[in-house]
C-alpha cells in the first residue's frame, strides 16, 4: 500500500522550511498571553475528579467542605 502525501515543494506545504512566528518573541521573552491567563467576571473553576473503579456504584457523597466553601 502506497500513501501519497502530495508534491512537498507546493506553495501551501511547510515541510521542512521555516515558519514565521510573529509572537516568537514574545513568547520567548515571557510576555506571552495563554488561554489560562484570562480573567473574565464571574468565571469559576471546576475539577472532575474520576472514578479508579470502572463500574462502581456511588453510595454516599460527603459535600461538607465543599458547603463550607463561601458562594
Amino acid at each position: 500500500m502506497t500513501t501519497r502525501f502530495g508534491n512537498p515543494d507546493r506553495p501551501n506545504s511547510y515541510i521542512g522550511k521555516t515558519v514565521p512566528r510573529p509572537n516568537a518573541g514574545r513568547l520567548v521573552q515571557g510576555r506571552g498571553q495563554y488561554v489560562d491567563d484570562i480573567v473574565l467576571p464571574r468565571m469559576v473553576h471546576v475539577v472532575f475528579v474520576r472514578s479508579p473503579y470502572a463500574h462502581a456504584k456511588i453510595q454516599g457523597i460527603d459535600a461538607s467542605e465543599a458547603l463550607a466553601v463561601k458562594g
